[in-house]
């Protein structure tokens, strides 16, 4: 009867064991990540599709049942085996990154060694591997591109502004503290464009609207000192044009917040200004001299004449006409005539 009542129970016992087993490599086949389980003598006991899956990705034999760990993945060294040893003698769970070429894949792989207790003892390891190498090259190239846009953003002649979503300031170039007339960007932390004088009601509207824009228009740094806004040692009137760009979140869909860019466009302006003075100085000379001015072009071709040339007898025709070349480029080429 104590025969048949071991044997009963040694049934349940080994019954027990399979359904653990099975309900484990169900469990094990559901998980997404690559997950192999090793014994004290490193052999390779039970693995699931996705390990499998892996083994093929990175061109390594997937008959890996049974096998010894490090046979299945010669390129792992005798620090991973101090680790796994580790785990056995300590009982706890280890994670680590490892870097590793294979076949000519680079791999970046996120490493969680758990060990599985039977009785008083660790007798098992299970590994779950999370390949992480696309996550780092896509981590990489952002920090390229955030490197890259620093620079940019750095040594930019252009001046740059950042704002947030409620339109504080955030952040600055030097190009744009020279702009503002400020030694840091501390003096701008008040700064908030919803509430700058100089920005026009339409462009704050197409910004809340999460719109790109354009601007061109005066820049008042005496509106700046009268309002406060921040201490400028500038005065006067700048002529500016720029451009605003809202940047997203993209898994919310709302507005993060926004890069002004300014081209301080004054020197221009005054230069243009001169100009048109100094051809409407030049007209008037022209149109109301006593004096009769005929202009020709470098072939000799009449291109225009004043009132008082009109009237009086052709400039060729007199005996020593005086002559002026006028010169359009610094090599001093001849682009017309003006005999006088």
């Amino acid at each position: 009867m104590d025969i048949l009542g071991h044997r009963v129970e040694q049934d349940k016992s080994e019954n027990d064991l399979k359904d653990t087993d099975l309900k484990l490599r169900m469990t094990l086949n559901a998980f997404g990540d690559p997950i192999h389980l090793i014994d004290r003598d490193f052999k390779i006991q039970l693995i699931n599709p996705a390990f499998t899956e892996w083994l093929e990705e990175i061109g390594i034999d997937i008959r890996a049942i049974d096998k010894d760990l490090f046979e299945v993945f010669p390129f792992l060294t005798q620090k991973n085996r101090a680790e796994y040893e580790s785990v056995f003698t300590s009982c706890e769970t280890l994670d680590t990154i490892e870097f590793v070429s294979v076949n000519g894949h680079d791999i970046v792989a996120e490493i969680r060694k758990i060990p599985i207790v039977h009785g008083d003892e660790v007798t098992q390891i299970l590994t779950m591997v999370r390949d992480i190498t696309k996550q780092r090259k896509n981590e990489m190239a952002i920090r390229e591109s955030e490197q890259w846009f620093r620079s940019i953003f750095a040594d930019s002649p252009v001046a740059i502004n950042v704002f947030d979503a409620k339109g504080n300031f955030v952040s600055a170039n030097q190009a744009m503290l020279d702009f503002a007339g400020v030694s840091d960007m501390s003096c701008l932390s008040n700064l908030n464009i919803f509430k700058d004088p100089n920005a026009s009601d339409e462009l704050k509207e197409k910004m809340r609207r999460g719109e790109q824009a354009l601007f061109e228009h005066t820049f008042s740094y005496d509106l700046v000192s009268e309002t406060e806004i921040y201490p400028t040692t500038k005065t006067g009137i700048a002529h500016i044009y720029g451009g605003v760009t809202p940047f997203w979140n993209e898994s919310t869909g709302e507005i993060q917040g926004y890069i002004i860019q300014i081209v301080d466009e004054t020197s221009k302006v005054e230069i243009k200004r001169e100009l048109r003075e100094r051809e409407e100085l030049f007209r008037g000379f022209f149109e109301h001299s006593p004096i009769a001015i005929e202009l020709f072009n470098i072939d000799g071709k009449l291109v225009q004449a004043n009132q008082a040339a009109l009237i009086s007898p052709p400039i060729s025709s007199l005996r020593q006409p005086c002559s002026l070349f006028l010169y359009e480029s610094p090599e001093r080429t001849p682009s017309g005539i003006m005999p006088a």
